[in-house]
Order: structure tokens, then sequence, then C-alpha cells
């Protein structure tokens, strides 16, 4: 029997360190960054030449066959590679510099299918291992494919050269571009100038007793980010049925009442062209809902993942916290909520998009402004949150069809200042919309 042999191609990996020791640029290891790291080489002596040739950059030095050895040496691992020896042959019959993505991408490959390979027998393992749930090997089985699938290399510690570089570059690009924002625009214009918009891996949250208008918040937040702006959005709805929401957003779209919907024998000639037209805008619309009720925790993020993979999205919206199960129901309520909030905040971050969960408040937060301790259930949300916003009103209109002020209270912004937006609620068309903007 063959002995087996992990995917790999020593040729490719000694074709382009040759072309790095030869005639060493710095575009050309920025391009080969992008892919891969030293980690990535299959041989051990490529690996300890290529974190040598890191190793001098980050000194300042030059890179060629003599620096490269005199580093390998300080390392006490000069010999481990082969000696200069073996430096030498790899810069022998260097190939061409305009091959080098094509190797690089070789390594990459490789690299991957060994990744996977090792995935395959942790499952495996893991699998057989009977005092493990398969939910839990499942879902770790999916955070470890998702983040090969996003080219993803971890590292334990970030160096301060590393780091102003991406920092100068991200500046630059910002300078550059015509958006006046970081992050994504809710189009509410005075909460956009305090947020700078939701910002990637950032959990947010929304806070208010129930009936005051969170859904349809996060509802007018859709609207104006994925049918305005085009940008997808996925949505976890645990408490109402996707169609529900559909028609609470068609009503919307349409500026027709609500209520009608119901009773669609009262809407005018003009109402159903008005309707017709939120149709097709919405049916253009990148927006994803998954409304199964009480979702378990695992169960929400392996689908979060698939909605990034398949779809892309750049925002989540969970409605609500509370609805959220865990798997341990034997601990204290308030450890499950922190479970959640701690994993929901890890979702953020590993998704790299900013996630907007709304959070029901204690019942002693009627009649009051709303501050950070009416949090429901656990202190943890209050911790993990970047953002906490809460709607409040400061009295009950006689008349349900007025327009309503609301105040959406920023409590809490980690990366910047807080302060109050007064909104719109137009209960009718179940819809928020920025004060200023409403009048005018």
């Amino acid at each position: 029997m063959e002995a087996y042999q992990p995917p790999c191609d020593i040729d490719a990996e000694s074709a382009l360190l040759g072309t790095l020791l030869l005639s060493f640029k710095r575009s050309t290891l920025d391009l080969v960054e992008r892919y891969i790291g030293s980690e990535d080489f299959y041989k051990p002596a490529h690996q300890h030449i290529f974190s040598a040739i890191l190793s001098i950059l980050e000194k300042g030095g030059n890179v060629d066959t003599i620096t490269v050895a005199d580093e390998l040496r300080t390392q006490d691992a000069l010999d481990r590679v082969g000696g200069i020896v073996y430096l030498a042959q790899l810069t022998s019959s260097p190939p061409s510099t305009a091959h080098v993505e094509q190797y690089t991408r070789i390594i990459y490959e490789h690299a991957l299918r060994r990744r996977l390979v090792d995935i395959g027998d942790v499952i495996r393992s893991e699998a057989l291992d009977k005092s493990k749930s398969a939910e839990s090997i499942l879902e770790k089985a999916e955070q470890d494919i998702f983040a090969i699938n996003q080219h993803q290399r971890t590292s334990a510690y970030h160096d301060s050269r590393a780091l102003i570089k991406q920092a100068m570059v991200v500046l630059e690009q910002r300078k550059k571009s015509k958006n006046l924002y970081t992050g994504i625009p809710t189009e509410f214009l005075d909460l956009d100038n305090l947020l700078s918009g939701l910002q990637d891996s950032e959990m947010i949250v929304i806070g208010a007793r129930p009936s005051v208008g969170k859904t349809a918040l996060a509802l007018s937040m859709v609207d104006n980010i994925a049918t305005r702006q085009g940008i997808p959005c996925g949505f976890f709805s645990l408490e109402m049925p996707a169609i529900h929401l559909m028609l609470r957003l068609l009503a919307s779209q349409a500026r027709i009442n609500s209520k009608k919907l119901r009773n669609p024998s009262l809407m005018t000639a003009n109402e159903w062209g008005a309707l017709d037209s939120a149709a097709e805008r919405l049916y253009e619309t990148p927006f994803f809902v998954d409304d199964t009720p009480n979702i378990r925790l695992t169960d929400l993020r392996s689908q979060a993942r698939r909605l990034k993979t398949a779809h892309d999205i750049k925002v989540l919206f969970i409605d609500y916290l509370g609805l959220i199960t865990v798997d341990n129901q034997t601990v204290p309520r308030y450890e499950q909520m922190a479970m959640v909030s701690r994993s929901i905040k890890a979702l953020a971050r590993e998704l790299e998009i900013p996630v907007v969960i709304l959070s029901q408040l204690r019942r002693d937060a009627d009649g009051k402004e709303p501050t950070l301790a009416d949090l429901r259930e656990t202190g943890a949300i209050e911790q993990d949150a970047d953002v906490v916003m809460f709607l409040h009103r400061d009295h009950r209109p006689e008349n349900q069809d007025d327009v309503i002020e609301t105040k959406l209270i920023l409590a809490k912004q980690r990366n910047g200042p807080v302060g109050v937006v007064k909104m719109a609620f137009v209960p009718k068309y179940a819809r928020y919309e920025g004060l200023d903007a409403y009048h005018d």
C-alpha cells in the first residue's frame, strides 16, 4: 500500500521562494501575502525560509540569499533547511516573476485541501466521541469550514507595523470615498450622523417595552437598506411569520393603511396601483427571512453563516433575543441569555457584519426613559453590545392613527458619541421616519 501523501506541490513552493530570493520586490510579497502565510507551505524547510523573509522585512532589511541565510542562522534553522547549498538551489533556475501569482494560488489551493482533510479527520474523531452532542460537532465543523471559505488566516497577534499600515490604507480609502459614513447608512440622517452608519462586526441592540415598535424600526431599516440601497439583509423573525413581515413591508412601502391589507376590498384603485409598484420593488429586494419560532442558538448561527455564504448579506437583524433557545435548558435563565448575548457578539465578528438584535426591557421601565439597567434578563447584553438604543415615548397618543413622536435614545456606543434622535412613528404604515424628514 502506498504511503498517504497530503495535498502539496513542492515544485511550486520552490519556484516561489526562488523568485523571492533572487528578485525580491515588496509588491510581489504583498501579492503573495494576500493568499498565504508561512504555515501554508507544506515542506518545513520552506516554512522556515518564508518566515525568515518576513522577519528580515520587519527589521527593515533587504531580502536576498545572503541575508536570508544569516537570518536562518540567527534562528538556528539554517542547517534544518539544508544550509546555504539549498538556498542556492532554489535560485539556480528561477522562473519568471510573472508566474508568482500562479505559484501562490497553487500553494494556497493545496493548503486549503490539507485543512479540509484535517477538518474531516477532526469531524470523524469527534463524531465517534459519544460524550459530545451532534449539534455542537456540526456547528464547530460549519464554523471551521466557513472560516476557510472566507479565506481567513487567523493569527494570535498583530504587530504594530502591520496594523498601522492597514489603518493608513483604511483612512486613505475613506478619504477617496464619496461615502459620508464608514458603515452602512440606515438613512435616518440624525442616527447616521451619530453612528456613522451600522458598523461591521458590531452587535447593535434595540430595546423597548412591548408595542413600542421595535419590529417596525427594524423593518424600516431593512426597507431603507435593502430596498433603497440594494444591500442584502438577513432577518430572523422568531415571533412573526415571514408572510406577516412581508405584508407589513408592503404597507410601509406603498403607504397604505395596514388595516386595509386585512380587508383588501376596502382599497381604492390608486392604492392597488401603489401596492403593485411596492410589490415590484420588494420583489427585487435582497431580503432573506428565517421565521423558525424559538430557534436554537446553534441553528441560528449555522443559518446565518449560510446566508452570508449564499447571499453575502451585509446586515443581520434578529427579532428578538428573548426567543432564542440554548441546548442546555438546566442552567438559570440569566445564564442562558448571557450565553446567547456572547454568541451573537461572536457571530458579528465572525461574519464581519453588523448584527442588529431586538430586546425587551424590564416591566419597571414603563413610563420612564429607559437606561442600560433596564435591559431584561441579563447584564451581559449591556457588556457585549457595541451599540445600545432605546425607543421611548413621553406620552401615549389619544388617536392611534396620529403620527407619534418617539425618542430613539442612543445610550451606549463603544466607539462614538451618545445622544437622542427624534423619530416619527406612523402607526397606519407601521413605519418609522426621521421626524424632520416626515414634516418636510
